[in-house]
């Protein structure tokens, strides 16, 4: 599919004066079907009406389902949110044993002022948790046939990085890192592996309940006898968005 700007120009006969009317209207469509709108405007014995052709879709499928590329739209849970804080007239303090659940892969992104190697990385972030001592950090796991998945396959993506280790350095555009899947899903297993290191267990001592969901497998961490242990959790918190 492609997209292309037809513009018309709508010649009109106005009978009473014996005056031609002009009018210029400019349409875009991602399909064939502009061409044909093009070539059938041509046809002065059969004159579209484009008055009336413009009060309907245009599009073989609606666009508040999709795209015209078979693409289901992506929806706006954003634009919901005033729904559900309008009420909420006052700030209410989250209670002692709250439990804090982190959209992981929303957080790297608003991550500023990053550490030189991607092991530093991973424990600036843990820093940003511990304050909330029970928390889930949950990452993405999109099927492969999920609106999101399509979304991100319409997007593109950047190059694929190898990340060795804690040691690896972090590349000059982090979030252009982080337009390959491949590559994000390599940051949230060294995530999940640098969590559960010795150079994490201070920071895990102050947490009650810890848990972090890679590739829908939710793992809870605390730490027994000055290690960070690693166990799954309850299957209900399998992560499938």
């Amino acid at each position: 599919m492609y997209s292309v700007l037809i513009v018309y120009v709508n010649i009109q006969c106005q009978k009473d004066n014996d005056c031609l009317l002009f009018q210029l209207i400019q349409y875009q469509e991602q399909s064939d079907i502009a061409f044909k709108l093009l070539v059938k405007s041509q046809i002065l014995d059969e004159p579209l009406d484009l008055e009336e052709l413009m009060r309907w879709s245009l599009t073989p499928v609606p666009p508040c389902l999709g795209t015209p590329d078979v693409f289901f739209a992506k929806t706006n849970k954003a634009a919901m949110l005033h729904f559900l804080l309008d009420d909420n007239l006052e700030n209410v303090a989250y209670p002692k044993d709250a439990l804090h659940i982190e959209d992981g892969n929303a957080l790297f992104y608003q991550l500023a002022h990053l550490p030189p190697t991607f092991g530093m990385i991973c424990l600036k972030i843990l820093d940003q948790m511990v304050p909330k001592k029970n928390f889930i950090f949950s990452t993405d796991s999109y099927l492969p046939d999920s609106i999101k998945a399509q979304e991100r396959l319409r997007r593109g993506c950047s190059d694929k990085l190898i990340l060795k280790g804690i040691a690896t350095r972090k590349p000059g555009d982090f979030k252009l890192f982080l337009a390959n899947e491949a590559n994000k899903l390599q940051l949230c297993n060294l995530l999940l592996q640098v969590w559960g290191s010795k150079e994490a267990i201070s920071r895990m001592e102050k947490c009650d309940n810890a848990i972090v969901i890679v590739e829908g497998v939710a793992y809870q961490l605390s730490v027994h006898d000055g290690n960070v242990s690693s166990c799954l959790a309850s299957k209900n918190l399998a992560n499938f968005q």
